[in-house]
């Protein structure tokens, strides 16, 4: 797991909007916005948890997509 703060910085200069996509991040039922902040290389893998190194995507409200899973395949190909 990263750093919460790393986490929130990336989606808050985002503007927890989607850096793959465009789109905007869905608001939760506490009106808070909602975006996921991912690692472009995997932090398992590098154990380097740096902002720079890190980008915000959406999450759709329901379950897993295959829009979820096309990202999840572009962050790959970044690294």
């Amino acid at each position: 797991m990263g750093n919460s703060l790393y986490a929130r910085l990336v989606k808050e200069y985002a503007g927890y909007r989607c850096e793959i996509c465009g789109t905007e991040g869905f608001l939760q039922r506490n009106g808070n916005p909602y975006a996921e902040a991912h690692h472009t290389e995997g932090l398992a893998r590098t154990r380097i948890d740096n902002p720079g190194r890190m980008m915000c995507v959406s999450a759709p409200p329901a379950t897993a997509s295959s829009t979820t899973a096309q990202k999840r395949s572009l962050i790959k190909g970044m690294r």
